[in-house]
């Protein structure tokens, strides 16, 4: 990696992968651990302050191992590509989402509905520990809340169970 110093953020994650899937660190299938280093050393070196590149195992293109160096180099940037094209789709899935949830849920009385939205959209998962936490609410009241934002399908629970129960939006 040293001896890529000098190369795109993006040249070093691929060779990142690369080099761990190489090295055996971990099964040829598994693209979690590899991906989550080359994340990491793309943002490293990337403008605008990223925590992470886009990656998912749903890009086909990023197991790809064969073929001779800069084919490999291209599949990795079309998946990076692809990956951060299905990013920004949801991005805006979920902006629309945000923007009808807070237009469906006027009627509440109240800043919690719109507070618990805002805090939906910013988080993929909720529970009602999260919500009580970060509304100053009890969690009797975040559970009652998260009820009713489902009962209007802005919100859908996750696990099917009466007790540990998680939220996402109805996207």
């Amino acid at each position: 990696m040293d001896t890529l110093q000098n190369t795109h953020p993006l040249t070093r994650a691929a060779a990142a992968f690369a080099l761990w899937r190489g090295m055996g660190l971990s099964d040829l299938d598994t693209l979690l651990e590899p991906g989550v280093i080359a994340a990491r050393v793309a943002a490293a070196g990337a403008r605008g302050g990223l925590s992470s590149v886009p990656l998912s195992d749903g890009a086909p293109r990023l197991g790809q191992a064969g073929g001779h160096a800069p084919m490999r180099l291209e599949n990795w940037l079309l998946a990076v590509a692809e990956t951060a094209a299905h990013a920004q789709m949801q991005l805006d899935r979920l902006e629309a989402w945000h923007a009808r949830a807070i237009d469906r849920a006027v009627e509440m009385k109240g800043k919690g509905a719109p507070a618990l939205l805002a805090f939906a959209a910013a988080r993929p998962v909720l529970s009602a520990r999260d919500v009580a936490k970060a509304l100053t609410v009890t969690p009797v009241q975040a559970r009652t809340l998260l009820n009713r934002l489902e009962a209007l399908g802005l919100l859908r629970e996750l696990t099917g169970n009466s007790r540990f129960r998680f939220w996402t939006a109805a996207l």
